[in-house]
Order: structure tokens, then C-alpha cells, then sequence
């Protein structure tokens, strides 16, 4: 069983690819997303509650700035 991490997991295309891996694997995911495009996590509600699936709020875009700086 594999650890996956998802940035951008609120997004369209990581709250899909989540909800997907979530239902055809028992990989565990991590979900880190700061929110940005929307408030409010409505696309993670079928995994929100799974053991499986953890999310942290946190703006790697910051970091990725510094780092190329």
C-alpha cells in the first residue's frame, strides 16, 4: 500500500483524481491545498471522513518562490 500526495487536491482536477484513487485503490493520500480557488472542500466530500485520506491546508506556492529566488 502506497502513500500518495496530491497538491491542488480541492482543485477540479485533484479532488477527481482523489475521489478516483480513493475508490479503485487502498492507497493511502494526502491532500495538500491552500484553498485558494475555492473555500469550502464540497468536492472531497465522498473521502473527507476515510481513514485513508488526510489534508493539510498550506501554501506550497510560497516556498516553491523562495526556493527559485
Amino acid at each position: 500500500m502506497a502513500k500518495i500526495v496530491i497538491i491542488g487536491v480541492n482543485g477540479f482536477i485533484g479532488s477527481n483524481m482523489a475521489n478516483w484513487l480513493m475508490s479503485k485503490t487502498n492507497h493511502t493520500l494526502v491532500g495538500i491545498d491552500n484553498l485558494s480557488s475555492r473555500d469550502d472542500i464540497i468536492n472531497l466530500q465522498p473521502i473527507i471522513n476515510s481513514k485513508r485520506f488526510k489534508i493539510h491546508f498550506h501554501d506550497t506556492h510560497k516556498q516553491v518562490v523562495e526556493y527559485i529566488q
